[in-house]
């Protein structure tokens, strides 16, 4: 399902060798229907056998941050891991002792799937 290209060449007169090509772009449907196909490819491509995909998450010390939350409900503060946990968000806070932040479309996207995560809607 290729769109047509038209294409339109205007000449200001019949002697001039000179003129003004103009192309159509594809249909929109189709541009979307391509974005769409290259990314699913792309997905696939970088899923395991098993059916996931491996990365390195990145982000600010928010998750830290709530890990010890849920420790501190589960009435689990006194393990290991909030002693680490608490010496990694301190070893990443800024000189000033504020938090580190991310770029804003980075935080935006990191909340989003935080929400989506919790089965909030973003």
């Amino acid at each position: 399902m290729t769109p047509k290209a038209r294409l339109q060449v205007d000449l200001p007169n019949e002697r001039s060798s000179q003129g003004t090509a103009t192309v159509r772009s594809r249909n929109i449907q189709f541009q979307v229907e391509q974005a769409v196909a290259r990314a699913t490819n792309w997905l696939l491509s970088a899923q395991t056998q098993d059916g996931y995909w491996w990365a390195e998450l990145e982000a600010d010390t928010t998750l830290e941050s709530d890990y010890i939350l849920y420790l501190h409900i589960l009435g689990q503060l006194e393990s290991e891991k909030t002693a680490k946990l608490a010496n990694y968000i301190r070893h990443k806070q800024l000189p000033d002792k504020s938090a580190p932040r991310m770029a804003s479309t980075q935080r935006a996207a990191e909340a989003a799937a935080r929400s989506t995560w919790r089965g909030e809607s973003a």
